[in-house]
């Protein structure tokens, strides 16, 4: 179970609770790098843990090897590939943590020609990189093929982006993994899925749109991206945690009352229709809507605020 408090991004596996960043998914930055410098783009950094590791391919001469970072925090594993097939952690080396070299004792020749064999990883941290994903406290899973990669929003500092996992990795949240949706200074309060797309709902705006939709491609590579579009001005939330769906009907709160996404052609007009005619003299006037809370519960949509529970 994965836990976002708002100021922390827990996981419970049934018997601990810890930090997600603990268990967390190290990423290879760079492969096929020489000692002095180049390779491959590979993984992304992962915003909530500063581990990261290169691949290097060593050669019969160089033994002082440059990571793309400088000012590190510490050098945690080297480790060497062996002519059994193997890697073996290796200490024969010192690190100058501030201009990122490792020198070697020794020059390590692939056993292997052509094949990364000396591996490192080390830990930098950015400042701010945490807490991007810490400070989320809506989720939503959506992915291509499947509900196989987690959507973070609601961090307070960044209104209007979101943040998006690896293929079935909750742990891992590549850097370059996010979007801006919409204007920066209106808030995504939650999501929707509405066939493939998935529906992206911003708090009131009286000027610019309010439901966004994306929609995920996968290329012949299985290289996956995400597309967003806009729709027309319209309604926005009130509160994060009245999303739910009736009937396969996406509802959420909004300051006319209950709202329901029936089209996915977000850029026509009724996209939205009221659901709470009824008791919307009632609802609209309480006070405190933002705090609203509300769920599907056996075939109803029960809304409660102030005491008072909306069926």
């Amino acid at each position: 179970i994965y836990i976002l408090t708002g100021k922390e991004f827990l996981c419970y596996d049934g018997e601990t609770v810890k930090t997600v960043s603990e268990d967390a998914y190290i990423p290879t930055i760079l492969i096929s790098r020489n000692p002095t410098g180049g390779g491959t783009l590979y993984e992304g950094v992962n915003l909530i843990n500063p581990k990261r590791k290169e691949s290097f391919l060593g050669n019969a001469t160089d033994k002082v090897y440059q990571l793309s970072a400088n000012k590190i925090d510490s050098v945690n594993k080297v480790e060497v590939l062996g002519t059994n097939g193997e890697t073996t952690e290796v200490t024969d080396y010192t690190a100058d943590l501030t201009t990122g070299k490792i020198t070697f004792t020794k020059a390590y020749e692939p056993a292997v020609p052509g094949q990364d064999n000396v591996f490192i990883t080390y830990t930098k941290t950015v400042e701010g990189y945490a807490d991007r994903i810490n400070n989320c406290t809506i989720s939503d899973l959506y992915g291509v093929g499947g509900s196989n990669r987690v959507f973070l929003s609601g961090n307070p500092d960044y209104k209007a982006y979101d943040w998006y996992s690896d293929i079935f990795k909750p742990n891992y949240f590549p850097d370059l993994n996010y979007s801006i949706v919409g204007t920066s200074d209106t808030a995504i309060m939650g999501y929707q899925r509405l066939g493939k797309y998935q529906m992206i709902i911003k708090e009131d705006n009286q000027q610019d749109s309010t439901v966004f939709q994306r929609w995920g491609m996968s290329d012949a590579d299985g290289n996956v991206t995400f597309s967003v579009e806009q729709g027309i001005a319209g309604i926005g939330a009130i509160s994060k945690h009245c999303f739910g769906i009736l009937a396969d009907e996406p509802l959420f709160l909004s300051r006319q009352g209950i709202q329901a996404i029936t089209s996915n052609n977000i850029v026509a007009e009724r996209t939205m229709r009221n659901r709470s005619f009824f008791v919307d003299s009632y609802l609209t006037t309480e006070e405190g809507l933002e705090n609203a809370v509300a769920c599907e519960w056996n075939g109803f949509y029960i809304l409660c605020v102030n005491g008072v529970a909306y069926v």
